[in-house]
């Protein structure tokens, strides 16, 4: 299947709004949630949350940024590369291994919240948008 240029143009646009379009959401809001970690350790609790705090708060949302990144790199690869059979095959791996991560992630976020539920243990973070 043979992609024309004109159909090329309109899908990375489409691509490209698709992206911008959360920057213009976040623009929109005068607050924007930002995780800061207190650093005052004076037992080992303090450590444990400080370190659970950089894992939920900055780790996770950056591994799954990373992961939807692949996979727009991908699809880029994949839409690019329509005469080029091998360098199309790349494309599509990089979509594949973007989705079977971010899926992991997914699955194991939800475990953990499931987990967390059965034993009563408090799994409280969940991704949001910033409230006014």
């Amino acid at each position: 299947m043979k992609i024309s240029h004109t159909k090329k143009i309109f899908l990375s646009i489409f691509l490209l709004c698709g992206l911008l379009q959360t920057t213009l959401v976040y623009a929109q809001s005068p607050t924007v949630a930002t995780t800061t970690c207190s650093n005052n350790f004076t037992t080992i609790v303090d450590i444990i949350e400080y370190t659970k705090c950089v894992i939920s708060g900055l780790l996770i949302p950056l591994l799954f940024a990373v992961a939807v990144g692949v996979f727009i790199w991908g699809v880029i690869q994949y839409l690019r590369n329509t005469t080029d059979p091998k360098k199309r095959e790349e494309g599509r791996s990089f979509m594949i291994y973007g989705i079977i991560s971010l899926f992991v992630m997914v699955s194991i976020w939800g475990l953990v919240g499931f987990l967390g539920n059965t034993f009563g243990v408090s799994t409280t973070f969940v991704p949001s948008l910033p409230q006014e």
